[in-house]
Parts: structure tokens; C-alpha cells; sequence
């Protein structure tokens, strides 16, 4: 079992920080790919002609109805864009926050490294003075 050291509930916090960013990433992700299912679905609605032979007044409606696709596209694609940028905002504060939880954990391993050799000086010195206190010399150098 690996030393504790101080920095271990620290390393701790920046864990949970890096996971309640990563989940803020997949949100943001998720959205995203709503938002561009939703910009492709406005786009095919855009596309079709629901024009039929008929009178003034179906065509002034399917005319009507084709201006307001249009509008709902335009919305889905300022959506899409939004939804885009914010998730390419969680990717950046996602990095940052991995990027610090690594350089602690690396710091922590470093320090119970130290803690570690520290441990096997202080009892390698403890046997040789027990050696010394109980044989009455030392040992050659």
C-alpha cells in the first residue's frame, strides 16, 4: 500500500473537478449532436417542395410554410454554431483540468517516492544502530 501524503486529498479534489468536467464535456457534446441532428432535419424540411398543382391560396400557403422553414433553419443553424462553440469551450476547460490533475498526481507520486526512500534510510539507520548497540562496532566502510 502506497504511503499517504498531503497532497492526496488534494489530488482527490482535482479528481472529482476533472470528472464533473468531463461529464460537463459529454453534456456538451450531447447537445451538440442534437443540435446538428436538428440543423439537418430543418435543412431536409427546407429542401422538399410541397407544392401541388392547385389554387392561389395552397400556394400562398406552402410559400408561407417554405418561409418559415427557412426561418427554423436559420434558428437551428445559430443553434448548432452555439452548441458547437460551447462544446468546444468544455473541451478546452476539460484539457486544462486533466492537464493539472496529471501534473498533481505526478507531484504526489514524486513525493511518496521520497517518503518511501526516506522510510528505508531511517530504518536501515535504525539497523545499524541496533547493530552497533548490540555487536559494540560498527560496520567497515
Amino acid at each position: 500500500m502506497p504511503p499517504k501524503s498531503r497532497l492526496d486529498p488534494v489530488v482527490r479534489l482535482q479528481e472529482h473537478r476533472e470528472n464533473r468536467s468531463l461529464a460537463d464535456l459529454a453534456d456538451a457534446n450531447q447537445k451538440s449532436s442534437k443540435a446538428d441532428a436538428a440543423l439537418k432535419e430543418a435543412r431536409l424540411r427546407t429542401a422538399s417542395d410541397s407544392r401541388v398543382p392547385g389554387n392561389a391560396a395552397d400556394w400562398l400557403l406552402a410559400e408561407t410554410a417554405h418561409a418559415r422553414a427557412l426561418g427554423e433553419a436559420a434558428s437551428a443553424q445559430r443553434n448548432a454554431h452555439q452548441a458547437s462553440e460551447i462544446a468546444g469551450g468544455a473541451r478546452v476547460q476539460y484539457l486544462a483540468v486533466h492537464a493539472r490533475t496529471e501534473a498533481l498526481r505526478r507531484v504526489a507520486e514524486a513525493r511518496r517516492s521520497e517518503i518511501v526512500i526516506e522510510s528505508s534510510r531511517t530504518e536501515r539507520k535504525l539497523a545499524e544502530d541496533l547493530y552497533v548497540t548490540r555487536l559494540g562496532y560498527t560496520r567497515a566502510a
